[in-house]
């Protein structure tokens, strides 16, 4: 026992001699020194956390998520709208098929206007052309 005491007594004394290392040495066990882990079945903490954030989870979809769909409802209303009566797609198409229609008229019409014009020969044509323009162009008829 006295062996035990004395070799205590030096302990003591090597640690007062050496003071800085000592601390230095107690730094390091704090630092490196396990330490208790939270699990997250065991800890109540996590529990509760958990049941806040399905609570917040639910408020939102019951509260926020009502009105996105309240929301996106309205929007399928008004494009239905749009669609069937402001744009109906029936209507589109068949303007689109007047004027492709309209356009193949003028072009029709493009065509013959660019037809050169032979001049006349034959005598009861040239009697007929000239009773044409007295037509057109006498300021008389106005009709024509």
């Amino acid at each position: 026992m006295k062996t035990v005491v004395q070799g205590v007594k030096r302990g003591f004394a090597w640690i007062w001699r050496h003071k800085l290392r000592t601390v230095a040495l107690l730094v390091v066990l704090v630092l490196i020194s396990p330490k208790p882990v939270k699990s997250q079945f065991l800890d109540p903490c996590c529990a509760i956390m958990a049941a806040g954030l399905n609570t917040i989870g639910s408020t939102m979809s019951s509260v926020i998520g009502g009105g996105l769909n309240d929301i996106l409802s309205i929007e399928q209303d008004i494009s239905k709208f749009e669609q069937t009566v402001v744009w109906p797609q029936q209507l589109i198409n068949q303007a689109r098929s007047l004027v492709a229609s309209m356009q193949g008229i003028f072009t029709q019409m493009e065509g013959v206007m660019r037809l050169a014009v032979l001049p006349v020969t034959q005598t009861w044509i040239q009697v007929l052309e000239s009773l044409l323009r007295s037509l057109i162009l006498s300021p008389s008829r106005s009709t024509l």
